[in-house]
């Protein structure tokens, strides 16, 4: 499914216009893109949780150049389900 195929499931489902469901996708995945960003962490009960986990400096292998290097630290998003969203997956 891509984000297209979410928007019109979401306007169908609630009823509202298709340009309504992609202003509220737009506002939500901006907002948590926003927070992460600030380094803070988003909890949503029954989902699960996005965070962002800092990764320290570390040694990495170039195969272009075929060569060991060190890799700046850095930051990545990361997600958690909760044991809702496991458990309905996997029933």
């Amino acid at each position: 499914m891509n984000k297209s195929d979410l928007i019109k499931k979401v306007s169908k489902k609630l009823k509202i216009k298709q340009k309504d469901s992609s202003t509220l996708y737009e506002a939500l995945f901006h907002e948590i893109t926003d927070i992460l960003a600030r380094g803070d962490s988003v909890q949503i009960s029954g989902f699960g949780s996005f965070e962002v986990q800092k990764l320290e400096k570390r040694k990495g292998f170039n195969p272009l150049i075929e060569k060991w290097m060190m890799l700046p630290p850095k930051q990545k998003p990361h997600f958690t389900p909760s044991e809702n969203l496991k458990k309905r997956i996997n029933s």
